[in-house]
């Protein structure tokens, strides 16, 4: 199975540690919050990494580059706490075995794009599948910056609008599927008893060219700016069923032959960026792809684009 690489976008602030209140870049002394976030990651690189106990995590820093508004830290991060096996695949041979202190770590990149100046900024995290380590790079900073009475924090709201607003205008968009999910066991609603039936979904396939699938296109696109959901189940015709039978609604789009999945009970979801290709994009091609998004997100959050904004690595 081949992985899947993209990123995730989230909005950067910084506040006060037990505070909301926003704080300006330029605050942190010395010289403002881009410098302070960059020495402190190149004391974690310094180091020989760190478990939470609590998580049964741990994480190292690796690398880190700086350029621009640029900040490019790339982190191995994985889980430890129980004994297993390592298997070649190829001979079907057991190469060694995991103990219970084992973490086996993978590598992902994280890219912070901060401003000289205002208070917002992006974090755009390197995704594998759905994983990324957004937040053990946080955690770790966060835990430095106590001392400096300062914490970062994320906001995700307005940066998966703006994706899900973009892809929605796109002119290769088109309705698949509809995904309806109840998780609740309730013999009334999913009609197999609470015994036998953890989890139900029902997932209903259109037809091309119908006035339902216009219907669908057209409620998706209501979405935007509201957080007032579409009656899924009364749009595809199920009889004796309400939305409020369902846990989970799901509508399944396609664009570029690529499948995306809005879930429409839970607001705007997170928008995974898609990076085209099978293999591992490079640290100047992943930046580049962060970058070309990050040019149309930042004056979305009202900052102005500075003439020389844009990072390259190995400057």
């Amino acid at each position: 199975m081949m992985t899947s690489y993209g990123f995730r976008v989230f909005e950067l602030n910084a506040t006060p540690v037990r505070k909301m209140h926003r704080i300006a870049f330029t605050d942190p002394e010395p010289d403002g919050l881009h410098s302070t976030i960059r020495e402190t990651l190149e004391d974690r690189v310094s180091g020989d990494g760190e478990a939470n106990k609590d998580k049964g995590s741990f994480t190292r820093f690796d690398r880190v580059d700086s350029n621009a508004w640029g900040i490019l830290v790339t982190v191995s991060g994985g889980y430890y706490g129980e004994p297993g096996e390592v298997v070649d695949v190829a001979n079907r041979r057991r190469s060694r075995r995991i103990s219970s202190t084992d973490a086996v770590l993978r590598e992902s990149r994280v890219l912070m794009l901060v401003p000289p100046y205002g208070d917002a900024g992006l974090i755009i995290a390197e995704t594998r599948g759905r994983s990324h380590l957004t937040a053990n790079v946080l955690t770790a900073l966060n835990n430095d910056f106590k001392d400096r009475g300062l914490k970062l924090r994320t906001v995700t709201d307005l940066a998966d609008e703006h994706a899900w607003s973009r892809f929605l205008d796109s002119e290769e968009i088109g309705i698949r599927s509809v995904e309806l999910v109840q998780n609740t066991r309730s013999s009334d609603r999913t009609n197999f008893t609470g015994e036998n039936v953890r989890r139900s979904t029902l997932r209903i396939d259109l037809e091309d060219g119908t006035d339902l699938k216009s219907r669908l296109s057209a409620a998706v696109n209501a979405l935007r700016g509201t957080r007032e959901p579409p009656n899924l189940a009364g749009m595809i015709g199920l009889a004796h069923y309400r939305d409020e039978d369902f846990d989970e609604e799901r509508i399944i789009a396609v664009v570029d032959g690529r499948d995306r999945t809005i879930r429409i009970s839970s607001g705007w979801p997170s928008f995974t960026y898609a990076i085209d290709g099978d293999d591992r994009p490079t640290d100047q091609e992943f930046v580049d792809e962060a970058c070309n998004v990050a040019s149309t997100t930042f004056p979305a959050l009202n900052v102005e684009l500075a003439v020389n904004w844009r990072p390259t690595l190995g400057e």
